[in-house]
């Protein structure tokens, strides 16, 4: 035991050790002069690269947009669509590079860093001006603030004359939307286990898809990888707070925490797997499944009872065509076998993704909460002191000076999305030339935990009308959606509500890393959550983006949150065409077209995992353009609606006639 203790100890004093030649000195705390947001050299094109418009724009509206709408619809400057920020809650700066392009010279391949903006570094970078009157001020967050609402050749708020080059995000929105080359905004949130290099990256090919749709949009990118959560979690957080000397001292001690509580819960793991694996091969052995298939039912009645309006049901339920699941017999026998022979293998890695995945959950929880408000570390205490110090000297009537002191902690404290909505809330408000809305129609859409941060910008953000909320396999609870969703839907009465699901038999019975190869227990990250990362308290607990919690869980909704505003949608399972006709089939009577000539009998290319409801690009198949309304409609899809619309009509408000 003593040894054991030697030991132990040893390797603490190590971690320590290591650490500290990590850290390295710390700059001055205030200067004079804060640094301009460097925009560099635009790229400018020329007129035979911008004579054709890039895939997706009509010819007739390329002729008519002017040549600096042209640059940024075909060769996009992608800060203006990106936001940033990293495990601290800071904004980093996108830096992409191009590195393919396709046949017709468009952008098909990029690579992206992400230094850091210095000015976010608030804990050392602290800069003084003075205002109109001579006083000494303060300034934070200088960077990022111009990242976004940078105008050329404007006096900033510090004093300080910008370049032609300045063009923050919210400027180009304007552009884009004023020469009529956007119509809509689109705010999408990626998922857990996404490095944030590669989230923007996958934003740049987003950007152009999307641009073609005439959707502006803006896209969260987050650090939410495996091994980077879990190495914060080893060596940086202790207690929900970032500790440099305590926390590199202990990590062995946690790694050891870890090992064994994964060691001490493996055999209740493996047995709420495998009865997870029981729940794929025969739901309708639990009464869970019975339960939600009653709930299914009742509600389907309810829609097709001619005696309610459309703004008088419960919601809108759209289970995959139930009856459409074509597995067969021989391909259950195949399913079976597979786990079989995969067992041994499934029982190995069991503890292993315990040990990484628990903890590696819940600081990226603590990461959506940091991206609103950072830590107070970031508080310069020194200069702190001597703002409040000032305010008292010149009287504590000085009001200038005291809202300079409390503004310091606040801004410091501010997460990069804080600062981001709290500008979008302005420049958000206006539609295009001749709209009759006052603003554009915008959709949050959040995958995943992604669907955990629109939670809270619809929390925090009720200034803002999101028309569409669109949460697609959330990793929120259910308890999640009726106390941030609900509120929203009840103060916004043209806000539409969908929660994309997959297939309950598709959700317990994903194989992942790879299709054939089981080597780990089978179900979606979201049956990894409910039963092996998280410990729900109670049943509203469970992710919102399974199909039998979302649809257990709405036995009850407001009457000013309810009826066709909200969607509960399903994908479906080993789905094929139906129809009677031979041959093509038109493709506005296929919801998830294989191709553009779909034939009868081959199967609906549709979601079936987890990280398939965001899948799109060149080469990438299947791809689904999941920010166009049809994706979330409740099937059978309304006529008129094809995979081709690319936004909503407005909402009839007429009591009992709203349409779509």
């Amino acid at each position: 035991m003593a040894s054991l203790a030697r030991f132990l100890f040893a390797i603490c004093l190590i971690a320590v050790a290591f650490h500290k030649t990590m850290v390295r000195a710390d700059p001055p705390a205030v200067s004079d002069k804060a640094p301009a947001m460097d925009w560099g050299i635009p790229a400018v094109h020329t007129a035979a690269q911008l004579a054709g418009p890039p895939p997706g724009i009509s010819g007739s509206d390329w002729a008519h947009y002017p040549s600096d709408i042209r640059e940024q619809l075909k060769f996009p400057d992608y800060r203006h669509h990106i936001v940033a920020v990293d495990q601290f809650g800071s904004a980093r700066l996108p830096v992409v590079t191009v590195t393919g392009h396709d046949a017709g010279g468009n952008p098909d391949g990029w690579s992206v860093s992400l230094p850091p903006l210095i000015t976010e570094d608030t804990q050392h970078h602290v800069y003084r001006f003075k205002d109109a009157d001579g006083n000494p001020r303060y300034a934070l967050r200088k960077q990022f603030i111009e990242y976004l609402e940078d105008q050329p050749n404007t006096t900033d708020g510090f004093g300080e004359k910008r370049g032609t080059n300045a063009i923050g995000l919210f400027e180009n929105y304007r552009r884009l939307l004023k020469a009529g080359a956007v119509n809509h905004v689109v705010i999408f949130i990626h998922g857990g286990l996404v490095s944030i290099n590669d989230g923007a990256a996958t934003a740049c090919a987003l950007t152009h898809a999307m641009l073609a749709d005439k959707a502006y949009p803006i896209f969260i990118c987050w650090s939410s990888n495996l091994l980077d959560t879990y190495q914060e979690h080893l060596f940086s957080v202790r207690e929900g707070i970032r500790s440099k000397e305590f926390a590199p001292a202990t990590a062995p001690l946690q790694f050891l925490a870890d090992v064994g509580g994964a060691a001490t819960r493996a055999p209740l793991a493996m047995v709420k797997l495998f009865r997870n694996d029981i729940y794929h091969l025969d739901p309708t052995a639990f009464s869970r499944a019975s339960q939600a298939q009653l709930r299914e039912d009742d509600l389907k009645k309810a829609e097709d009872s001619p005696g309610l309006t459309p703004s008088e049901l419960p919601l809108k339920l759209s289970g995959g065509l139930r009856g459409y699941d074509m597995t067969t017999d021989t391909q259950r026998t195949g399913d079976f076998a597979s786990w079989l022979f995969w067992l041994g293998a499934k029982v190995a890695t069991t503890p292993i993704i315990d040990t990484l995945g628990s903890p590696s959950w819940f600081n990226m929880v603590r990461r959506t909460r940091v991206m609103f408000e950072r830590e107070s570390t970031f508080v310069n205490e020194e200069v702190n002191k001597e703002m409040l110090q000032r305010a008292y000297d010149r009287g504590r009537e000085n009001a200038a000076d005291l809202k300079d002191q409390i503004g310091l902690r606040w801004e410091s404290r501010q997460g990069a999305l804080r600062i981001f909505f709290d500008s979008a809330q302005n420049e958000l408000q206006w539609g295009p030339p001749g709209s009759p809305t006052p603003q554009p129609q915008i959709s949050l859409i959040g995958h995943s935990m992604g669907a955990i941060i629109a939670g809270e910008i619809l929390t925090r953000y009720n200034g803002i009308r999101f028309d569409n909320i669109v949460f697609m396999a959330a990793a929120s609870t259910v308890n999640d959606f009726k106390i941030k969703v609900v509120p929203y839907l009840q103060n916004h009465a043209l806000t539409r509500f969908y929660n994309l699901c997959l297939d309950p038999g598709n959700e317990t019975g994903e194989r992942e890393p790879f299709n054939y190869a089981e080597v780990a227990p089978r179900g979606s990250l979201l049956v990894w959550i409910d039963s092996l990362f998280d410990s729900p308290d109670a049943e509203d607990d469970r992710t919102m983006g399974r199909w039998e919690n979302a649809v257990l869980g709405m036995d009850w909704l407001p009457s000013n949150a309810n009826g066709d505003r909200i969607t509960i949608k399903a994908f479906g399972r080993n789905r094929t065409l139906q129809l009677s006709d031979t041959g093509p089939v038109p493709i506005t009577g296929v919801p998830y077209p294989y191709d553009d000539h779909p034939q009868v009998g081959r199967k609906f290319l549709e979601p079936a995992k987890h990280g398939m409801f965001t899948q799109y690009g060149n080469g990438v198949h299947p791809s689904f353009p999941f920010w166009r309304p049809y994706y979330w409609t409740a099937e059978p899809i309304p006529p008129g609606l094809t995979s081709a619309t690319i936004i909503w009509p407005p909402l009839d408000t007429t009591p009992g006639h709203r349409s779509l």
